[in-house]
């Protein structure tokens, strides 16, 4: 299946994971919550712009971790100009 372009699918013609459109954004998010899961200390913008691919937007990536944890036992939050995990509010 080389050069074939991979079409989402989702019921209803609706794309509920908007990363799976982008697989470039897909794999930044991916590599950016694993930066972050793994760091003892909150990771800043910059940190995170040096060791994503060349040209991310990160705060777009950041928005989407962001959004996919806003549900589960910890959400990604800001600790002033930098990233962490922390348990969710409501279970804290």
């Amino acid at each position: 299946m080389s050069g074939g372009k991979v079409i989402p699918f989702a019921l209803g013609g609706e794309v509920e994971d908007e990363t799976a459109a982008s697989p470039d954004l897909a794999e930044a998010v991916r590599m950016a919550e694993a930066i972050v899961f793994a760091s003892a200390e909150p990771v800043s913008a910059k940190a995170l712009a040096a060791r994503l691919p060349e040209g991310t937007d990160v705060s777009s990536v950041m928005e989407e971790v962001r959004r996919q944890y806003e549900r589960r036992g910890v959400n990604l939050v800001r600790v002033g100009a930098a990233y962490a995990f922390r348990t969710a509010g409501d279970l804290a």
